[in-house]
């Protein structure tokens, strides 16, 4: 299919019609929308929202501008541009299908509580259909000619079907997900996989120094939620080096809120050569991996503090978690 593509700029409420401004009763509706990919407004200082409809089926999509990349991921990747991009897919129901966080948390807070409210509803309600149609659907972003303000809005699902091999079974008739689900302090959480990913970055004539790496994450509601961690999403690296599940869940907290962690992130500041008492990207991933299989990690302590790690878990004789 070669998807039709329509802009429409307009101001106030419906800058955000896609997913704000009042919710679901807000976006346009997928009858009045046109097959491929509608952008219903572009700035940078906020970030870009729209629409993808493919087959009747339709995601809406919005990016967030977070903070500036810190400058060693700005001279290792220049072309992801200065800022860090979340992004986030939704499908007709408003059900989160598809989320990238570009730093250490989300630009806006929202989605953070939007996607703990879906994993507290306890059941699964992502399709395998509905992760295709968002791959597809930022495939179609990344091929649209934004105004050069905003061509930093990079998203970088890559495949998030079938056929990207989830490490649990799929019914692919009814997009249900088999999970063990197991209770912590007062929050629920089900089963949840993740996969670390990672590249070869600060290379000359073939000599790398170190790995960038970044996790993956399929939720227990189904959706699939990309880390960057400063650099390359998860999804824009195909090199896996560890790969788990476990109870721990995606959204945990503690009863006391001392301990809270969407994704594992640290919390610490960041320096790329991590330890003493700061974090680098490898530190998130063992981070985020020891949340998914154990649950509720500290932001500050622990690997939070660095472990002067170069490579990726799982390389150079580096542990998975």
């Amino acid at each position: 299919m070669k998807p039709m593509t329509t802009l429409m700029l307009a101001a106030g409420c419906v800058m955000v019609a896609a997913l704000g401004c009042g919710g679901s009763s807000s976006r346009p509706s997928p009858e009045s929308l046109s097959e491929g990919l509608t952008v219903f407004e572009a700035t940078d200082d906020i970030g870009v929202t729209g629409a993808f409809k493919h087959a009747g089926a339709v995601v809406y999509f919005e990016t967030r501008r977070g903070a500036v990349r810190p400058e060693f991921h700005r001279n290792v990747s220049p072309e992801l541009g200065e800022y860090e991009i979340d992004a986030r897919f939704v499908d007709a129901k408003g059900n989160i299908v598809a989320l990238q966080r570009g730093g250490d948390t989300f630009a806006d807070p929202t989605w953070e509580a939007d996607l703990k409210k879906q994993e507290l509803q306890k059941k699964v309600v992502v399709t395998p259909q509905a992760l295709e149609l968002a791959a597809e659907a930022a495939q179609a972003i990344t091929k649209h000619e934004f105004p050069q303000k905003v061509s930093f809005h990079t998203i970088s699902l890559g495949d998030l079907g079938v056929s990207a091999k989830v490490p649990r079974e799929i019914d692919v008739k009814t997009g249900e997900l088999p999970r063990d689900t197991v209770g912590y302090g007062d929050v629920w959480v089900g089963q949840a996989s993740y996969q670390i990913r990672y590249k070869n970055i600060a290379c000359v004539a073939w000599i790398c120094a170190g790995h960038h790496s970044a996790v993956r994450v399929w939720t227990a509601s189904g959706a699939v939620v990309d880390s960057c961690q400063h650099g390359t999403c998860a999804g824009g690296m195909s090199k896996v080096t560890c790969s788990g599940s476990g109870g721990g869940g995606y959204f945990h907290q503690d009863s006391t809120g001392n301990i809270s962690s969407i994704n594992g992130a640290c919390l610490t500041s960041y320096d790329w050569n991590s330890g003493g008492g700061e974090h680098n990207c490898h530190d998130d991933s063992m981070m985020s991996a020891y949340g998914i299989k154990y649950g509720p990690q500290h932001t500050t302590l622990g690997v939070c503090q660095g472990l002067n790690w170069w490579k990726a878990p799982g390389q150079s004789g580096h542990p998975c978690p």
